[in-house]
């Protein structure tokens, strides 16, 4: 009889009844995304921005070398090198919202990614030069996939900062073409951030 007793479960209450079983529907449909809301420290911004960077510049580097495997008639190694290229510059548009808790990251890194390589593209065809079109192109899709926090981000100066940087790396290009390639695709996202440390100094400001 003892035995029984300690065997038999109790019926739950109402009220926990409704939530295991609301608990269990959330499962059974899957965790929504949710954003956090707080804003995101400066430290978590720069360390989103900088790992995108290291990736965009390995696909940079595909990019030239394609170039250059190109013009020494090399093609099937440099559309091995664009294919690698191809791969490398949607994984860091991704990883810049990740890090950056942008909410659904691989939405709209699927959104933003190809705009900007077709951007790219297009820039690096009509300037001839692969440099200003990796800033500007990268640029504002980094101002689209960066995390913005409302008052505290900016998206129209993000893409004043990367408007910029294109006309100095524009301009810079025709004069030091070598170290243009080399220093281009570190600033399409860290102009974003910067754009971001302006806003947010200019806010604190008007705070006080």
């Amino acid at each position: 009889m003892m035995s029984r007793r300690k065997g038999t479960r109790k019926a739950p209450k109402p009220v926990k009844q409704a939530y295991v079983e609301s608990l269990h529907r959330t499962r059974r449909r899957g965790a929504p995304a949710t954003d956090p809301g707080e804003p995101i420290s400066m430290a978590r911004r720069w360390g989103a921005v900088s790992t995108a960077t290291v990736m965009l510049l390995f696909a940079f580097a595909g990019v030239v070398t394609a170039i250059v495997e190109q013009d020494n008639g090399n093609t099937s190694n440099a559309r091995g090198a664009v294919i690698v290229a191809a791969i490398i510059a949607p994984v860091s548009v991704f990883l810049l919202a990740l890090i950056s808790r942008t909410p659904a990251p691989l939405r709209i890194a699927s959104r933003v990614a190809p705009a900007a390589m077709a951007g790219f593209l297009l820039l690096a065809t009509l300037l001839r030069e692969p440099a200003t079109a990796v800033v500007t192109a990268f640029g504002i899709g980094g101002a689209f996939v960066l995390r913005m926090d409302e008052g505290v981000n900016s998206r129209s100066r993000r893409i004043w900062v990367v408007g910029v940087l294109a006309l100095l790396t524009l301009v810079a290009y025709r004069f030091a073409p070598d170290v243009t390639i080399v220093v281009a695709p570190l600033l399409p996202f860290a102009g974003c951030a910067a754009a971001d440390m302006a806003t947010e100094r200019s806010v604190s400001i008007g705070r006080d």
